[in-house]
């Protein structure tokens, strides 16, 4: 960062609470708890709506449909695709990162051990790339940017 601190972006790996056993739901508090008593600096947990993206989906269905010679199967695939139409254009997909900060390298070092020891391994964050690091960067910038991811 300009001030020569340290800045880095994780994704939480998010899951279904309601058909999650209740020991599972625990355990993960119980890993959160640990990351919390483990790491004493500064961070933040932020939450973003992206577009849902189904234009791989909507190619795929007009492929379909193209390609197709029975009237009846073509118009359920229509009806698929238009649905896909629909998704991409009114839902949105929440994702959530945790953000640290570090006064130098030796501590986002330290950070980013204490970050794999309790949640990576317990497949709660995983490191994201530069690229999609950067859109997040845009994102919280400029909130009236939609993002999109390859």
């Amino acid at each position: 960062m300009r001030d020569n601190s340290y800045m880095d972006i994780f994704r939480l790996v998010t899951k279904d609470l309601i058909s999650a056993s209740e020991s599972e739901i625990e355990l993960d508090m119980l890993q959160f708890e640990k990351f919390y008593k483990m790491y004493a600096v500064d961070c933040k947990i932020i939450g973003i709506n992206f577009p849902t993206d189904t234009k791989r989906q909507q190619q795929y269905y007009q492929r379909k449909i193209d390609s197709t010679d029975n009237p009846f199967f073509r118009r359920f695939l229509q009806t698929k695709y238009e649905e896909l139409v629909d998704v991409n254009l009114y839902c949105t997909d929440r994702e959530y990162y945790l953000m640290i900060f570090s006064e130098s390298y030796e501590k986002y070092l330290e950070a980013k051990s204490i970050i794999t020891v309790t949640l990576k391994n317990a497949d709660l964050a995983e490191e994201i790339s530069i690229d999609k690091k950067i859109s997040i960067l845009a994102k919280l910038c400029n909130k009236s940017t939609s993002i999109y991811w390859e």
